[in-house]
């Protein structure tokens, strides 16, 4: 595979990661939720609790867990992951997320500048 198709697909898998946390964040703050919101909150609560556990399950949960621990930002994605599964966000909750789409908004445009040739 070459390096263009690597960063490519890295690429994808960091935006979709970063649209979930868009998605929960206007969710939480709009304070109205859908069958549809409450599946994408306790999904990334699942992923973000996970990363605890075994990372290498699946390539998402591995792609979030490198990004998070080479970040040069705190964050504990546990305890962020449990508030989104038990229903207790509040605006801490939703500052963390907005930190973490930070994060991956941050990693995204390094993935592009790498796919682009630009190192």
């Amino acid at each position: 595979m070459s390096d263009t198709g690597l960063y490519s697909g890295l690429y994808t898998a960091v935006k979709k990661l970063a649209e979930l946390v868009d998605i929960v964040i206007l969710d939480l703050k709009s304070e109205s939720s859908t069958p549809t919101s409450i599946q994408q909150r306790q999904h990334l609560g699942t992923l973000l609790s996970n990363l605890q556990g075994n990372p290498r399950e699946d390539v998402t949960t591995s792609l979030l867990s490198i990004i998070l621990r080479d970040s040069p930002r705190s964050f504990d994605p546990k305890d962020l992951g449990g508030r989104l599964l038990t229903g207790k966000a509040d605006p801490a909750t939703v500052d963390r997320l907005e930190t973490l789409a930070s994060i991956l908004d941050s990693e995204r445009s390094t993935v592009w500048s790498k796919m682009r040739g630009q190192r």
